[in-house]
């Protein structure tokens, strides 16, 4: 890889929970500072500020976009789209785009529910199949727990 600067941005492995299940796939960072060996690291768009601290001769790290790939999806989301989401227990469920809310981090409210035309449970949208708002979560548009 070549020669990292605070400000670069790079594909590394990032761990979520999700209930008692961890998951893991691959996510935009930016390297904070370089310690030593170690990239000091914040994921892109994400508002935990966590320590992410990753050996810059690790297999957890990549050059942006070779495993990433084009994540501009992730910025065009919008009201009534369809996207994979992991619920509180770990697995991923089709999930509708309720919000989107424009703060400093863009995130999604997804509501783990498909609305359908078929009989089912009502809420305000219409009629939809799944969970009702209960169980509605609020995620930054770059989580790993969004995927398409």
């Amino acid at each position: 890889m070549k020669e990292l600067k605070p400000g670069d941005k790079i594909d590394v492995i990032k761990t979520e929970r999700a209930g008692s299940e961890r998951i893991e796939a691959w996510a935009i960072a930016v390297v904070d500072r370089i310690e030593g060996n170690y990239l000091v690291c914040s994921f892109y768009n994400d508002s935990q500020e966590q320590v992410n601290k990753f050996n810059n001769n690790s297999n957890e790290i990549a050059p942006l976009g070779t495993m990433t790939g084009d994540w501009s999806w992730r910025d065009k989301l919008t009201v009534n789209d369809l996207v994979d989401t992991v619920d509180t227990q770990g697995k991923w469920r089709l999930g509708t785009v309720l919000k989107v809310i424009n703060d400093e981090i863009r995130k999604l409210t997804v509501g783990f529910k498909s609305y359908c035309e078929e009989e089912g449970k009502v809420d305000e949208k219409g009629q939809f199949e799944d969970w009702n708002s209960t169980y509605d979560t609020t995620l930054s548009a770059y989580s790993i727990k969004i995927q398409k």
